[in-house]
């Protein structure tokens, strides 16, 4: 990957209560910032420090519905949230994430910045984003699964 290439792509800034094998799976594409190894985020609450992640364009991947609730009524400015549910085991929150993590590497093709105020999370069906007050299925886990067996 050429280093033009990485500038096109947001960091990834990953929440402290989510395990290093989640970080990890962002890691080979993207510019990852790990919360809890990270000395001006570690400890401070999420609506403090998403208004600095904006600023440098960095995804915040968490576990916080509240907070996630809060920045799809519209409380928080966000260069983009990933919302991984704690309820998942830490295989399929790794999973998930590399999952995700091609699918923005995909999705910022045309701009970096595409994902700014976008929610994307595991819906039961697949993988959803939320922009607004729309609420859009991106695709689904069947359509996921024939892509991966006709490989």
């Amino acid at each position: 990957m050429t280093s033009n290439r990485r500038r096109r792509l947001p960091s990834i800034c990953v929440d402290e209560h989510l395990e290093p094998a989640v970080a990890a799976a962002f890691r080979p594409e993207f510019r990852v910032i790990e919360i809890a190894k990270t000395w001006r985020l570690r400890g401070r609450e999420e609506r403090e420090f998403v208004p600095e992640l904006y600023r440098e364009n960095a995804v915040f991947v968490t576990s916080d519905g509240d907070f996630v609730n809060d920045a799809v009524d519209g409380g928080v400015r966000h260069a983009g949230i990933i919302y991984v549910p704690s309820k998942m085991t830490s295989d399929e929150k790794v999973y998930f994430a590399e999952i995700v993590g091609g699918f923005v590497r995909g999705g910022c093709v045309s701009s970096p910045h595409v994902f700014r105020e976008c929610v994307l999370y595991p819906g039961h069906d697949g993988l959803r984003a939320i922009r607004g007050k729309r609420d859009d299925m991106e695709f689904s886990w069947d359509w996921l699964s024939q892509m991966l067996e006709s490989r």
